[in-house]
């Protein structure tokens, strides 16, 4: 019930400031998988600007314990995905998405991402965390230059899922350079998408509720409708 109550917005999300570091000591010890998947699913509804999520992950260690968890086989998929879903909603901070990737999560973010290329929930919130990455400098750098992540995210550009090829659309859209240049190219050294075709695509920038907002602050909530084909209706994670 307190992880369906925190996927409202407005004031009530805020109300659970108080609590994230319960919630957050909850992750790492002898708690049974269930309860786990249930405080993390709690802490990645919490889109409130205030949450100073850099001071959470280091102070409760989270980034060592959210990188184990990523590999395949390392617990349920149910919990990976909830470690995924919170990675996408704490790398809408800048210096935690750098955190992360300092701690080498994208390649593992990869390898995961191979495991689960069948499957569209995983990948679509994979590709929902990169979507956040690229946004900043600092981790669009280490993914663009440093790691195998354009090579995956372009072999998916020929995905039979529509939404992931939307998704990764924009997020070829946010690895644009400010003279926008694409900085992904293919094997054939074309571009996953130019600025021009953006403006011929607006349908990926709008949804039932409006346009996305210009600074790209797109919350998980919005993400998961999208895929599910929900916008307009409640918005939450899948439980």
């Amino acid at each position: 019930m307190i992880r369906n109550v925190s996927q409202h917005d407005g004031p009530t999300k805020n109300l659970f400031i108080d609590y994230v570091g319960d919630l957050a000591a909850q992750m790492g010890g002898e708690e049974r998988e269930e309860y786990v998947i249930e405080c993390l699913g709690t802490l990645a509804n919490l889109t409130i600007p205030d949450l100073d999520w850099e001071m959470v992950l280091k102070e409760y260690n989270l980034v060592p314990y959210l990188k184990y968890l990523l590999k395949p086989g390392s617990a349920e998929d149910d919990l990976i995905l909830e470690v995924v879903i919170m990675m996408g909603t704490v790398s809408m901070d800048d210096s935690c998405a750098a955190m992360m990737a300092k701690s080498g999560i994208i390649p593992a973010l990869i390898e995961l991402l191979n495991a689960k290329q069948e499957d569209d929930e995983f990948v679509c919130q994979i590709v929902y965390v990169f979507y956040q990455m690229v946004f900043h400098q600092a981790t669009r750098d280490v993914i663009i230059k440093d790691t195998q992540a354009p090579a995956y995210l372009i072999d998916l550009m020929h995905d039979k899922n529509a939404e992931i090829r939307k998704w990764l659309e924009m997020v070829e859209n946010r690895a644009m350079g400010d003279d926008g240049e694409p900085f992904m190219y293919g094997d054939d050294g074309e571009p996953f998408m130019h600025n021009g075709d953006i403006l011929e695509r607006p349908d990926l920038f709008y949804s039932a509720d409006g346009i996305i907002p210009a600074d790209g602050t797109i919350s998980p909530e919005f993400f998961i409708d999208y895929q599910n084909g929900d916008m307009g209706q409640a918005r939450g994670f899948p439980g």
